[in-house]
């Protein structure tokens, strides 16, 4: 957004399983273990926001009532001067007794976003999801996130034929990578190439594929379906990048030495890795952990067999875990801000897609350290 545009803030409470608050499945109801008394959703309550500038002065404060979860929308009026702000959020119940607090979040108020939407073929930067299209939120949440971010391309689109997702992306100026997940018939591959080539610039396959033995099949298996699925893009979009299937560690096993053997790499334009680095990456460094994950691991495989890689990487999936830093939000903003510039020094890095957010349970709680702050927005 630029300075002075009409600057509102919506906050959906509704859509995440959080802090522990809500009751798995068909269980009973459990109570709120962060608020003195016994709370149960729904429940009627304040959402307090305070907006502060980059030196943590204050800039704004507003409190929305209602029962929640729910989803709220704070008018803040005019955006201020140009720079980065700070959201904190805190929920109360009836009796003003705090709920929870929410990790800070932030936005940029910039110049515009002309220029960004100029230079998207080129921009290395991407957001990476999978399931968009799943209850349309891609209209209301993934893409709005996205253009006001000022990154219009998603390494990922959703996992099946759905054109109509597919072409409104195309006509709000957002890229994406069509996913064939583990479709293998040939019939369903044509048509979905054909419908969706139209809209998008690259096509993708299953997720992390070489650590799925449970999906990949066997080599033979997979390079018949990289055919399949290369064959069905040329005819109908000579020109669109192919990554195939993101890997992980393809040096950990066989599997994907194997498929190379059988030719993989001629149906493929990119490599899409996937890595979460457990250390700020530096300068012409590489992100991954260990010399089996990621591009490390793609060129470990293939100077085994005596190969020499000429195609270039998308790091398709990544970010930086909170957890895996010793001062968490802070670590975050610091190996992002790395991990973008070692992007940029990598003339072999074409894309680095970072997860958008989102939290992951595990038993009754959720982690949240992908879920805040690892976003370079």
């Amino acid at each position: 957004m630029t300075a002075g545009e009409p600057l509102s803030l919506s906050v959906d409470l509704g859509s995440v399983n959080y802090s522990c608050i809500y009751s798995r499945s068909g269980a009973a109801p459990r109570q709120n273990p962060l608020a003195e008394n016994a709370l149960y959703f729904p429940f009627a309550g304040t959402l307090v926001l305070v907006v502060t500038d980059y030196d943590g002065r204050e800039v704004a404060r507003r409190s929305v009532g209602g029962t929640f979860p729910d989803t709220v929308t704070f008018n803040l009026g005019p955006a201020p001067a140009s720079g980065y702000y700070v959201t904190h959020l805190k929920l109360y119940d009836k009796d003003h007794q705090l709920v929870t607090v929410y990790p800070p979040d932030g936005f940029n108020v910039i110049g515009g976003t002309a220029a960004q939407m100029a230079r998207k073929l080129e921009k290395k930067m991407a957001t990476t999801y999978y399931f968009m299209a799943d209850r349309e939120r891609y209209k209301t949440l993934f893409f709005p996130y996205m253009l006001r971010i000022g990154i219009p391309r998603n390494v990922g689109g959703t996992n099946g034929r759905a054109p109509d997702f597919y072409k409104y992306a195309a006509e709000h100026g957002i890229l994406l990578s069509a996913d064939m997940w583990n479709h293998r018939k040939p019939d369903y591959l044509d048509a979905y190439a054909a419908e969706t080539a139209p809209y998008v610039d690259s096509f993708k396959s299953f997720n992390e594929i070489d650590i799925r033995p449970d999906q990949r099949g066997t080599p033979e298996s997979w390079v018949d379906k990289a055919r399949l699925e290369h064959e069905a893009i040329r005819k109908y979009s000579p020109k669109a990048r192919i990554l195939g299937g993101s890997l992980v560690r393809p040096a950990a096993d066989e599997w994907f030495a194997e498929c190379l053997k059988l030719g993989l790499d001629k149906y493929y334009d990119v490599w899409d890795v996937h890595c979460y680095p457990k250390s700020p990456p530096v300068l012409e460094g590489s992100l991954a952990n260990s010399d089996n994950e990621s591009e490390q691991g793609v060129l470990k495989v293939m100077k085994k067999l005596g190969m020499t890689n000429t195609k270039p990487f998308w790091i398709g999936e990544t970010g930086a875990r909170c957890s895996h830093g010793s001062d968490a939000r802070r670590w975050q903003a610091d190996t992002v801000a790395k991990m973008v510039a070692c992007t940029l020094s990598r003339p072999d890095f074409e894309k680095i897609g970072f997860l958008i957010p989102w939290q992951y349970s595990r038993e009754f709680c959720s982690q949240n350290d992908i879920e805040a702050g690892h976003m370079p927005a």
